[in-house]
């Protein structure tokens, strides 16, 4: 989204070919998501606020059943 990158985090899963590489804006404000595989190189810009909404939502869909 922005071209200046502030910190940069990175994941491979040798798996399944996957890199997952997460990037500050540099103003601060959210993150880029970019997703490299063998379909090429897939880029998710999201505001902090709709990370954390993601994060929520996400953790709703992997918690437990309480039945």
């Amino acid at each position: 989204m922005y071209t200046k990158k502030i910190k940069k985090t990175f994941f491979h899963d040798q798996e399944e070919g996957k890199l997952l590489e997460v990037t500050e804006w540099a103003n601060g404000a959210g993150v880029d998501f970019a997703i490299s595989d063998d379909k090429g190189r897939r880029l998710i810009p999201l505001s902090y606020r709709d990370a954390k909404n993601l994060r929520r939502l996400i953790r709703h869909i992997l918690r437990p059943n309480v039945d």
